[in-house]
């Protein structure tokens, strides 16, 4: 299945081909055939472009999702550092006060 798809391939890749040999060459005499052809190569390299531009828009659209995702990160970790320190500054104060009220028992 596979050799006949790649075989249909590269028979319709050699008849395109033929195809694009033959127009070139009746249009050698004709100066229109040949502005033609100069149009057409503008519209590849103009769709070529597009294409590049839509994957490094893709590819942008990836690096600030990364972005957005690590600045998150750091937003939570920074709440998470908060809340341990106000839980070691509690416990600090509770021992603390535990201090005071062993030393003022004895």
């Amino acid at each position: 299945m596979l050799l006949r798809a790649r075989l249909h391939y590269e028979t319709t890749n050699f008849a395109h081909g033929m195809q694009s040999l033959q127009r070139l060459w009746e249009c050698s005499s004709n100066e229109s055939c040949t502005v033609q052809l100069d149009a057409k190569d503008e519209l590849s390299e103009m769709n070529k472009l597009r294409r590049r531009i839509a994957e490094v828009e893709f590819l942008l659209s990836q690096e600030q999702y990364k972005v957005a995702k690590s600045e998150k990160e750091v937003h939570d970790a920074r709440k998470a550092i908060r809340r341990y320190m106000m839980i070691v500054a509690m416990l600090f104060a509770f021992l603390a006060l535990c201090v005071l009220k062993l030393g003022g028992s004895m």
